[in-house]
């Protein structure tokens, strides 16, 4: 590897086969490298500086980014300076900043220029591939980094976002982030492949426990009176969206407790509605209709039929694998439908996980290859999980040794569990994104000024006293009767 750190290259310094780094799914690529620069020597790496790391032999960048950290060990009695480098790639220029301002009727791929364009275009940073995403009613920033506001579009579209080693920033879907190669038996350019079949997490049944305090859809119920009764009952506790008509009018709704001089009224968590004194009971003859929001206790449960009867046939068994997942965030029904789908689609029989070496760059965590290798027995398209990358003594045929980057490559096929990219995805389609609606953003600033000062000074006058000669005596000194001033 041929390294440049601020510009200076330090292919003297560096130690052979020191050099690695790592790309994550969820993380920045991460990696280290070690310097000796000799006691007659004033190099020294400072951190904060740029360093990128090209392979001759491929004529590509094989990373690029910033040094996070420098450990220097100084060893005696030569003087020799040992240094150990942290690095990290270029997705870190997005902690450095704190973004303010607001954003309208626009798309999530708008507001990742508007970031590049007003934050990141100083460090150099440039727009790749950039997808349009979902329309967005309003986005307020006040103090928060480019990576939390990339991190917040990418969540809400199921996108990927990053900043490669020529600094250009895409936010594209997972589907797009295609890997630039796939394994085929006409290019395998791999030197192991493992694959790992297991009923680790596999299940054809999902129960999911959501909130106790599950909101329902906008429901209507109609009560009949009976000539005696002020209070109705509704069959959920109130959540919000109360509306009532009676005999198809409407009337006025107020919250119990607080307001008055209204027809009915209700409380938040309770489940009755209540006449106001002032009103005629209702009676066999009136209908009264409430529309409301309600709270309830929600448990939903998806089935796999297909890898139900599947499992059934081969095992001879019901072909039953139950999970239950309990998440109290989970308030709407659709989306706990929609969640317990996804961990069943992302824990089937049929997954397989996959690693393999590979001496060909150009690969990162997030990226989609396909792999068709029949004498594997591997037809999958894997979700990419982790990219590792070390320096390594290859022997040749003629008995020398050659140094070689080798990827260790690791993936799973369909989604990753946990990486809820399909109900992301759902959630944008139903409502419009809007971030942190009615936050006021107030900049304050410390402005610098000269200031010229002046002074006028004003004195009084008074009389001088002269002392001389007496005028009494002749003498020199002052006796009694001798006059001065």
């Amino acid at each position: 590897m041929s390294a440049t750190i601020g510009g200076v290259n330090v292919d003297g310094y560096t130690v052979p086969g020191s050099t690695n780094f790592d790309s994550q799914l969820g993380s920045r690529a991460k990696g280290g490298m070690l310097l000796i620069v000799p006691s007659s020597d004033s190099y020294r790496p400072v951190k904060g500086s740029e360093i990128r790391l090209f392979n001759p032999v491929t004529d590509e960048t094989a990373f690029g980014g910033i040094v996070f950290e420098v450990k220097r060990t100084v060893h005696f009695p030569s003087g020799d300076k040992f240094f150990s480098l942290v690095l990290t790639d270029y997705n870190v220029l997005a902690d450095r900043r704190r973004m303010f301002g607001k954003l309208t009727a626009t798309t999530s791929g708008a507001v990742v220029q508007w970031i590049i364009d007003n934050y990141l275009a100083e460090f150099g940073v440039t727009a790749g591939t950039i997808e349009a995403g979902t329309a967005i009613a309003e986005v307020r920033y006040n103090g928060q980094s480019p990576t939390e506001g990339l991190n917040e579009l990418a969540k809400i579209d199921g996108y990927t976002w990053d900043i490669d080693a020529q600094k250009r920033l895409s936010y594209v879907s997972r589907e797009s982030n295609a890997a630039p190669f796939d394994l085929s038996p006409s290019y395998c350019p791999v030197h192991s492949l493992e694959t790992v079949d297991t009923l680790e997490g596999f299940r054809n049944r999902q129960f999911l426990r959501g909130s106790q305090n599950s909101i329902t859809d906008l429901r209507t119920e109609s009560i009949v009176g009976d000539g005696a009764r002020r209070e109705h009952k509704v069959r959920y506790k109130m959540a919000s969206d109360v509306a009532i008509t009676l005999n198809g009018t409407p009337v006025t709704v107020g919250i119990r407790g607080l307001s008055s001089g209204k027809d009915f009224y209700w409380k938040e968590s309770e489940d009755l509605i209540t006449q106001d004194e002032a009103g005629t009971v209702l009676t066999a003859s009136d209908t009264l209709a409430v529309t409301y929001r309600g709270y309830y206790p929600l448990f939903v449960q998806m089935d796999d039929p297909a890898s139900i009867a599947e499992r059934a046939a081969a095992e001879g068994t019901s072909g039953l694998y139950e999970a239950l997942v309990e998440d109290s965030s989970c308030q709407y029904l659709d989306l706990a439908l929609d969640k317990a789908e996804t961990l069943v689609r992302q824990n089937a029989f049929d997954k397989v996980d996959v690693a393999y070496s590979t001496d060909v760059p150009g690969l990162r965590a997030g990226m989609v290859q396909t792999i068709d290798l029949p004498d594997y027995e591997v037809d999958a398209t894997i979700l990419i999980t982790s990219v590792t990358a070390s320096e390594m003594n290859v022997p040749n045929s003629d008995g020398t040794d050659e140094l070689v980057l080798r990827y260790t490559v690791s993936g799973v096929s369909g989604e990753k569990a946990d990486d809820w990219l399909e109900f992301y995805r759902q959630l944008s389609q139903r409502t419009k994104y809007q971030m942190r609606e009615g936050e006021v953003v107030t900049l304050s600033g410390k402005i610098e000024a000269t200031c010229l000062l002046s002074m006028s000074a004003s004195m009084n006058a008074r009389p001088q006293a002269t002392f001389g000669e007496a005028d009494g005596t002749g003498g020199s000194g002052f006796d009694e009767g001798d006059a001065f001033w």
